[in-house]
């Protein structure tokens, strides 16, 4: 009678090894079949991305005829990635650590956008509109009739608004034609479309 027993509970207990075997073997294979999924789904992603502009610190591609952009740090983490973009991004090494991101939403200046990326402290400025230049840390760019000179990142260490011009602008959408800084910076050339036949007035503006 106790054998019978013993043979019950050896009989119990393999039942138990077997079923738990089988658990972890279908675990296993769930684990296993997960992981060739994501690896699947990883490549599929990346062979799915048409790459136009790639380089240590940022990389411009295609997806399904939108564009995105990938920023890295010096040791090639991504800090972020923007996107989708309608129209193709630019990318622009202003200085060996400095990148100007601009992407346009319609046609001329008045619909530029901008902003920067500072690799060395893996920072992001604010964003821009109409962006034309840029010297050491100052930015200047335009929002209707107003020129604006700032620092990139902090507002509060430079920023100088210019709104007052030697001739009426012309009635046009985006009257600049083009800005850019001189004298090292101490100065900007303002080149603007004045009077009804749209003549083009160039001006000096001390900032420094």
């Amino acid at each position: 009678m106790r054998e019978h027993f013993i043979n019950m509970d050896n009989s119990k207990w393999t039942r138990k090894k077997r079923f738990f075997a089988g658990v972890t073997v279908l675990c296993v294979v769930a684990v296993v079949i997960i992981m060739h999924i994501a690896l699947f789904g990883s490549l599929t992603k990346e062979n799915d991305r048409q790459y136009i502009e790639r380089s240590d610190y940022y990389a411009i591609y295609r997806t399904n005829d939108m564009f995105f952009c990938s920023f890295y740090d010096k040791d090639g983490n991504t800090v972020k990635t923007d996107g989708p973009f309608i129209r193709q991004p630019h990318i622009k090494t202003v200085y060996d650590k400095l990148l100007r991101v601009t992407w346009q939403s319609g046609t001329g200046m008045g619909t530029q956008f901008a902003y920067y990326f500072d690799i060395e402290q893996s920072r992001f400025s604010e964003l821009f509109r109409s962006v034309f230049d840029e010297y050491c840390d100052n930015v200047v760019y335009c929002t209707d009739e107003k020129v604006i000179v700032q620092n990139i990142f902090n507002k509060d260490d430079f920023y100088l608004e210019i709104t007052e011009f030697e001739k009426p602008f012309s009635a046009v959408a985006f009257p600049f034609e083009n800005i850019c800084f001189t004298d090292r910076g101490k100065k900007l050339s303002i080149t603007y479309y004045s009077g009804d036949d749209c003549k083009t007035v160039t001006e000096y503006k001390l900032i420094q």
